[in-house]
């Protein structure tokens, strides 16, 4: 129930150097009809209309809230500064929220999916002409729209769509935070149901050395050397991509892939064992040590780093001629040599154990290595799998 209070409605006063917000409210402790005069930080604004348009705006704002007591009472602990917040223009406010996101993360990939699905919200808001609005008048009705858009017209998978509610979400989140909006409008909506993702298998016997075989055939070193650091070093196919002549030591015989990217964004140390160490060209020991180790897959080191999806092709490439020849490839991907690997070191060097396993691949747990897995620095001498 609203309290009977005696308060006067606000007025702008115009000043020629100074705009205030006027208006009188009743003190609780005192009990006298007060005069309340605040800038609230217009005079910043140098366009007057702008000035003018934002002024009306905390008008209404505050004189929602006079009959209640505002700004007196514990209830207002939301001041009229972090009100005037949520007449930021809508757009404003998600890219001032998208840039404090983004400074959380090191990973360009994770930069990249914020970057991506914001840029698509702000074209869809662009759109709609729902552009000038101000963050508060962005509400649960306006996400379902948008939601339904992404359904509808842009017709995505529900892993894709999940993903946009995830990230969006986020983002609305540091704004409620920052005190842009009350509540956050993407809490609340579904997750639609995945669809098993299809299966990576790892290599069986027979067909990988098949495989292997033909690319020795084709003379694809390169190609060969990105197979041995997946399945001997479980290096990551993002890994290999970034992977300097620098990152290795023909010393120690260990590669330390760039920080950025590594999932668990720690140093890594990963030993090369002896049964690898001949599938590296002698030629790296003298090459540039800032060239990247995969330019690209004909000639080795290079200073532009080679194409996200060159090694996939080209494995996909032989993949084929392995099919032709009546072997079953399904599940088979470029990337299923570090699986091939880990499961061949597991199950084919009884001086290995699953914790060596784990620990080589920096698995959090034995669970998440499972069949998989490779050696620490002490056991790396034990692995004699060949490829």
């Amino acid at each position: 129930m609203r309290n009977l209070l005696k308060y006067r409605p606000c007025e702008l006063v115009q000043g020629k150097k100074r705009w205030y917000i006027k208006y009188y409210q009743t003190n609780p402790k005192t009990g006298k009809c007060e005069r309340q005069r605040e800038t609230h930080s217009i005079n910043r604004i140098k366009s007057l209309s702008d000035r003018r348009a934002i002024a009306f705006d905390l008008m209404l704002l505050i004189n929602e809230r006079l009959a209640d007591g505002y700004p007196f009472g514990d209830h207002y602990g939301e001041n009229i500064e972090t009100l005037r917040l949520k007449l930021t223009n809508i757009l404003d406010s998600i890219e001032f929220a998208l840039q404090l996101k983004l400074s959380e993360f090191d990973n360009d990939d994770s930069k990249k999916g914020y970057n991506n699905k914001v840029a698509v919200f702000k074209n869809w808001i662009i759109e709609r002409e729902y552009h000038e609005l101000q963050i508060k008048d962005f509400e649960v009705l306006q996400v379902r729209e948008f939601l339904n858009y992404l359904l509808q017209v842009r017709k995505l998978a529900a892993v894709t769509y999940n993903s946009y509610i995830v990230h969006l979400r986020q983002i609305f989140k540091i704004l409620e935070e920052q005190f842009y909006v009350s509540e956050n409008p993407f809490l609340g909506h579904r997750y639609l149901k995945e669809k098993p993702t299809k299966i990576r298998l790892r290599f069986k016997e027979n067909p990988r050395k098949r495989f292997i075989e033909i690319l020795k055939q084709a003379g694809e070193t390169w190609l060969l050397l990105a197979i041995v650091l997946q399945y001997y070093c479980f290096v990551r196919p993002k890994q290999l991509r970034l992977l300097k002549v620098s990152d290795i030591d023909f010393q120690k015989w260990t590669i330390e892939p760039p920080v950025t990217t590594n999932k668990s964004a720690k140093e890594l140390n990963l030993v090369i064992p002896k049964v690898a160490r001949d599938y590296l060209p002698i030629l790296l020991r003298s090459s540039n040590q800032n060239l990247f180790l995969f330019s690209n897959l004909q000639e080795g080191p290079g200073s532009t780093q080679i194409g996200k999806s060159v090694m996939y092709r080209r494995h996909q490439k032989y993949l084929k001629v392995l099919k032709a020849e009546g072997h079953n490839i399904d599940g088979l991907t470029f990337y299923s040599w570090k699986d091939t690997g880990g499961h061949d070191m597991t199950y084919k060097n009884s001086n290995i154990s699953i914790f060596d396993v784990q620990d080589r691949m920096n698995h959090s747990s034995p669970k998440t290595t499972k069949r998989y897995v490779a050696s620490n620095d002490s056991s790396a001498d034990f692995i004699h799998n060949e490829i």
